[in-house]
């Protein structure tokens, strides 16, 4: 190795600004890398907490259309003309939605 090789701070050779521009240039590609990778894990993060948001709030509509319906009573009660009794009609609620007796 000749004096002219000889790295004279460590990193690069004596009078070699072309080292030090490819350097620059690979430090600037690897930190373009980075960016990108931390933008697409950042909107996947923020893809998954919008879906749970979503999610909560769909459960709890659904929650309070079940409680909402449960006020009501489906008892029908109406006279028969013909013979003056009263005629009751039941709802009961089935695994297929409601049915009338």
């Amino acid at each position: 190795m000749t004096a002219n090789d000889t790295p004279r701070n460590g990193l690069f050779p004596a009078g070699s600004s072309a080292a030090m521009a490819d350097m620059l240039r690979r430090v600037a590609e690897w930190g373009r890398k980075l960016l990108i990778a931390f933008t697409v894990v950042l909107a996947a993060g923020m893809l998954a907490v919008i879906t749970a948001i979503f999610g909560l709030v769909l459960a709890s509509v659904a929650i309070l259309m079940r409680f909402a319906g449960r006020n009501t009573r489906f008892d029908v009660r109406r006279a028969e003309p013909q013979s003056g009794s009263t005629l009751t009609l039941e709802a009961k609620r089935t695994a297929r939605g409601w049915t009338v007796e």
